[in-house]
Protein backbone atom coordinates (compact mmCIF):
# COMPACT_ATOMS: atom_id res chain seq x y z
CA UNK A 1 0.00 0.00 0.00
CA UNK A 2 2.83 2.36 0.82
CA UNK A 3 4.38 1.52 -2.56
CA UNK A 4 1.15 2.38 -4.40
CA UNK A 5 0.87 5.72 -2.58
CA UNK A 6 4.49 6.53 -3.40
CA UNK A 7 3.90 5.77 -7.09
CA UNK A 8 0.81 7.97 -7.11
CA UNK A 9 2.70 10.80 -5.39
CA UNK A 10 5.54 10.44 -7.88
CA UNK A 11 3.12 10.54 -10.79
CA UNK A 12 1.50 13.71 -9.45
CA UNK A 13 4.79 15.51 -8.87
CA UNK A 14 6.42 14.71 -12.19
CA UNK A 15 6.36 17.93 -14.18
CA UNK A 16 4.33 17.75 -17.34
CA UNK A 17 6.09 18.96 -20.44
CA UNK A 18 4.95 22.42 -21.52
CA UNK A 19 2.38 22.57 -24.26
CA UNK A 20 3.94 23.10 -27.63
CA UNK A 21 3.68 26.72 -28.56
CA UNK A 22 3.09 27.53 -32.16
CA UNK A 23 5.63 29.79 -33.75
CA UNK A 24 4.25 33.14 -34.88
CA UNK A 25 2.92 33.20 -38.40
CA UNK A 26 4.66 35.42 -40.93
CA UNK A 27 2.23 36.99 -43.39
CA UNK A 28 3.47 38.33 -46.72
CA UNK A 29 1.35 39.65 -49.57
CA UNK A 30 1.56 40.66 -53.18
CA UNK A 31 -0.81 41.84 -55.90
CA UNK A 32 -1.36 39.45 -58.79
CA UNK A 33 -3.93 38.61 -61.43
CA UNK A 34 -6.16 35.64 -62.08
CA UNK A 35 -8.20 35.51 -65.28
CA UNK A 36 -7.38 39.17 -65.91
CA UNK A 37 -8.78 40.28 -62.55
CA UNK A 38 -6.49 41.85 -59.93
CA UNK A 39 -6.26 40.12 -56.57
CA UNK A 40 -4.24 40.32 -53.39
CA UNK A 41 -2.43 37.09 -52.54
CA UNK A 42 -1.27 36.40 -48.99
CA UNK A 43 1.26 33.75 -48.03
CA UNK A 44 1.32 32.39 -44.47
CA UNK A 45 4.43 30.66 -43.13
CA UNK A 46 5.46 29.43 -39.70
CA UNK A 47 9.04 28.26 -39.12
CA UNK A 48 9.60 28.70 -42.87
CA UNK A 49 6.86 26.14 -43.59
CA UNK A 50 3.55 27.01 -45.30
CA UNK A 51 0.46 27.14 -43.10
CA UNK A 52 -2.33 25.16 -44.78
CA UNK A 53 -6.09 25.28 -44.11
CA UNK A 54 -6.03 28.58 -42.23
CA UNK A 55 -8.87 31.08 -42.64
CA UNK A 56 -7.72 34.51 -43.78
CA UNK A 57 -9.71 37.79 -43.91
CA UNK A 58 -8.64 40.58 -46.26
CA UNK A 59 -9.36 44.27 -45.68
CA UNK A 60 -8.22 47.34 -47.57
CA UNK A 61 -7.72 50.57 -45.63
CA UNK A 62 -9.50 53.51 -47.23
CA UNK A 63 -10.05 57.08 -46.08
CA UNK A 64 -13.50 56.17 -44.68
CA UNK A 65 -12.31 53.01 -42.86
CA UNK A 66 -11.57 49.44 -43.78
CA UNK A 67 -13.14 47.92 -46.89
CA UNK A 68 -13.72 44.16 -46.53
CA UNK A 69 -12.45 42.35 -49.63
CA UNK A 70 -13.34 38.81 -48.62
CA UNK A 71 -12.16 35.66 -46.88
CA UNK A 72 -10.32 32.62 -48.12
CA UNK A 73 -8.67 29.44 -46.82
CA UNK A 74 -5.00 28.84 -47.43
CA UNK A 75 -3.96 26.10 -49.82
CA UNK A 76 -1.21 23.54 -49.19
CA UNK A 77 1.39 26.11 -50.26
CA UNK A 78 0.10 28.59 -47.63
CA UNK A 79 -1.49 31.04 -50.08
CA UNK A 80 -4.93 32.63 -49.95
CA UNK A 81 -6.38 35.29 -52.25
CA UNK A 82 -9.12 37.91 -52.45
CA UNK A 83 -10.30 39.76 -55.55
CA UNK A 84 -9.78 43.50 -55.86
CA UNK A 85 -12.26 45.82 -57.57
CA UNK A 86 -10.90 46.57 -61.07
CA UNK A 87 -10.98 50.35 -60.84
CA UNK A 88 -9.91 50.72 -57.23
CA UNK A 89 -7.75 53.81 -56.96
CA UNK A 90 -4.56 53.52 -54.91
CA UNK A 91 -3.44 55.97 -52.22
CA UNK A 92 -1.83 59.20 -53.47
CA UNK A 93 1.62 57.62 -53.03
CA UNK A 94 0.64 54.76 -55.39
CA UNK A 95 0.25 52.08 -52.72
CA UNK A 96 -2.53 50.05 -51.14
CA UNK A 97 -2.61 49.29 -47.43
CA UNK A 98 -4.02 45.85 -46.62
CA UNK A 99 -4.89 44.36 -43.25
CA UNK A 100 -4.65 40.58 -43.41
CA UNK A 101 -5.94 38.66 -40.39
CA UNK A 102 -6.03 34.97 -39.57
CA UNK A 103 -9.54 33.86 -38.55
CA UNK A 104 -9.03 30.12 -38.04
CA UNK A 105 -7.89 27.72 -36.54
CA UNK A 106 -8.31 29.01 -33.00
CA UNK A 107 -4.62 28.51 -32.19
CA UNK A 108 -3.69 31.06 -34.89
CA UNK A 109 -6.78 33.27 -34.88
CA UNK A 110 -6.25 36.90 -34.06
CA UNK A 111 -2.85 37.25 -35.68
CA UNK A 112 -2.93 40.07 -38.19
CA UNK A 113 -0.56 42.19 -40.17
CA UNK A 114 -0.90 45.49 -41.98
CA UNK A 115 1.04 45.56 -45.23
CA UNK A 116 1.63 48.38 -47.71
CA UNK A 117 1.93 47.12 -51.29
CA UNK A 118 2.80 49.07 -54.43
CA UNK A 119 -0.26 49.25 -56.69
CA UNK A 120 0.16 48.26 -60.32
CA UNK A 121 0.18 51.08 -62.83
CA UNK A 122 -3.40 52.00 -63.72
CA UNK A 123 -4.35 53.35 -67.14
CA UNK A 124 -5.19 57.05 -67.08
CA UNK A 125 -8.76 56.53 -68.34
CA UNK A 126 -9.58 53.95 -65.69
CA UNK A 127 -7.99 56.11 -62.98
CA UNK A 128 -10.05 59.15 -64.01
CA UNK A 129 -13.31 57.20 -63.89
CA UNK A 130 -12.38 55.85 -60.45
CA UNK A 131 -11.90 59.41 -59.18
CA UNK A 132 -15.57 60.18 -59.90
CA UNK A 133 -16.68 57.89 -57.10
CA UNK A 134 -17.88 59.12 -53.72
CA UNK A 135 -15.40 56.86 -51.88
CA UNK A 136 -12.41 58.05 -53.91
CA UNK A 137 -9.66 59.79 -52.00
CA UNK A 138 -10.70 63.16 -53.46
CA UNK A 139 -14.32 62.97 -54.56
CA UNK A 140 -15.56 65.71 -56.93
CA UNK A 141 -17.32 68.65 -55.29
CA UNK A 142 -20.41 68.30 -57.47
CA UNK A 143 -20.95 64.74 -56.20
CA UNK A 144 -20.38 65.74 -52.58
CA UNK A 145 -22.79 68.70 -52.84
CA UNK A 146 -25.46 66.50 -54.45
CA UNK A 147 -25.21 63.93 -51.66
CA UNK A 148 -25.27 66.62 -48.97
CA UNK A 149 -28.32 68.35 -50.50
CA UNK A 150 -30.23 65.07 -50.72
CA UNK A 151 -29.32 64.09 -47.15
CA UNK A 152 -30.12 67.61 -45.91
CA UNK A 153 -33.51 67.52 -47.62
CA UNK A 154 -34.34 64.25 -45.89
CA UNK A 155 -33.43 65.74 -42.49
CA UNK A 156 -35.57 68.82 -43.19
CA UNK A 157 -38.56 66.53 -43.89
CA UNK A 158 -37.88 64.65 -40.64
CA UNK A 159 -37.66 67.95 -38.76
CA UNK A 160 -40.96 69.12 -40.23
CA UNK A 161 -42.63 65.85 -39.21
CA UNK A 162 -41.29 66.18 -35.65
CA UNK A 163 -42.55 69.79 -35.54
CA UNK A 164 -46.01 68.66 -36.65
CA UNK A 165 -46.06 65.90 -34.03
CA UNK A 166 -45.12 68.48 -31.41
CA UNK A 167 -48.04 70.67 -32.48
CA UNK A 168 -50.39 67.67 -32.26
CA UNK A 169 -49.10 66.96 -28.76
CA UNK A 170 -49.95 70.51 -27.72
CA UNK A 171 -53.53 69.67 -28.44
CA UNK A 172 -53.92 71.05 -31.89
CA UNK A 173 -53.40 74.61 -30.71
CA UNK A 174 -52.25 76.87 -33.47
CA UNK A 175 -49.09 78.74 -32.66
CA UNK A 176 -50.29 81.86 -34.50
CA UNK A 177 -53.06 83.86 -32.82
CA UNK A 178 -55.12 85.78 -35.39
Amino acid sequence: MFKAAACLLAALTVPTPPATQLAPVVITARVGQEDGRPEVIATLTSDNKPVANAGVAFQLQRSFGELALGQDTTLDDGTAAAALPKELAPNPDGTWTFKIAITSPDALAGQAQTLRIQAPIVATGARQSALRELWARSAPWSLLITVLVLAGSAWIVYGYAVHQLHLIKLGGQDVQDT
